[in-house]
């Protein structure tokens, strides 16, 4: 409970942080990995109880983005240096706490 709780924050949050997207033309991009029950793909669909929490906030905000999955070390390095690409679940943790914003 705590992990989807956590997961809402920062949803939430990047919603607010992003809102100015809405208007654009380019959608935002999110990856994750797969990391059953969370996040994994089943018949080429991707769900997960994270899965559905983004999409609804992304759709009730009317945000466009798209979800992809990819191995952790290539959807991490993508988040690090791409523009509005975004990763979850992520684990917080001492290395991560300079580059990454945790919510």
């Amino acid at each position: 409970m705590k992990k989807i709780t956590s997961l809402l924050c920062f949803v939430i949050i990047l919603i607010l942080s992003i809102s100015s997207v809405s208007h654009a033309e380019e959608k935002i991009r999110i990856i994750t990995e797969e990391y059953p029950p969370y996040n994994f793909v089943d018949n080429n669909q991707i769900k997960g109880l994270s899965v559905d929490v983004i999409k609804a906030i992304f759709n009730e905000a009317r945000v466009p983005y798209y979800i992809e999955v990819s191995s952790w070390d290539s959807a991490y390095n993508e988040t690090i240096t791409r523009h509005n690409t975004y990763l979850f679940s992520t684990v917080k943790n001492s290395e991560r706490l300079d580059i990454c914003q945790f919510i």
